[in-house]
């Protein structure tokens, strides 16, 4: 087996001769300033961060004059009769105005379900053809009866609908 003596290895008495003049020095400068008007060595624009910002969340007890805070008193934060009321108060409040609101828009939906389904070739196939003959002329178009007897099928639909939900909403009270 043909192996290196350790003492044949290099040890701690190394020389390192390194011949620099000021020519080889200022060739590497001036090539060092070529390469960057080149554009070779700069950054390009997607590595230099754009916010100036730092995203670093610094713990405020490593500040140099840190003052800890004093305690919280619990005993003087309890909440009081007066403000648990008014509390309560401001909730009731914000409840009513969402029943409220939807009050006053459930009849619209409503409305707007009725008339849809008016309007769809099922419910003039089905109903009006069938049981308001009268309302429909020769063309097979509704004439003023028709139109008449459409809009009270849908105020009734719209109000027996309104006031079942009404009704129900009654109930519910007791």
């Amino acid at each position: 087996m043909d192996t290196t003596s350790i003492n044949d290895l290099p040890g701690d008495n190394i020389e390192m001769k390194i011949d620099e003049t000021q020519q080889d020095m200022n060739k590497m400068i001036s090539s060092v300033q070529q390469a960057s008007q080149g554009g070779v060595i700069s950054l390009p624009s997607r590595d230099v961060p754009n916010n100036t910002e730092t995203n670093v969340i610094i713990d405020p007890e490593v500040k140099q004059n840190y003052i800890e805070p004093p305690p919280v008193d619990y005993i003087k934060n309890i909440e009081t009769n007066e403000e648990l009321l008014n509390n309560i108060k401001k909730e009731e409040k914000a409840e009513l105005k969402k029943i409220e609101l939807y009050d006053s828009i459930h009849a619209y939906v409503i409305m707007a379900c009725v008339y849809f389904f008016t309007l769809l070739p099922f419910f003039y196939k089905n109903v009006m053809m069938k049981y308001f003959t009268f309302g429909i002329n020769n063309q097979g178009n509704l004439n003023l009866k028709g139109y008449l007897a459409q809009t009270f099928i849908f105020v009734g639909v719209c109000f027996s609908i309104t006031e079942s939900i009404n009704y129900l909403d009654r109930l519910t009270d007791l």
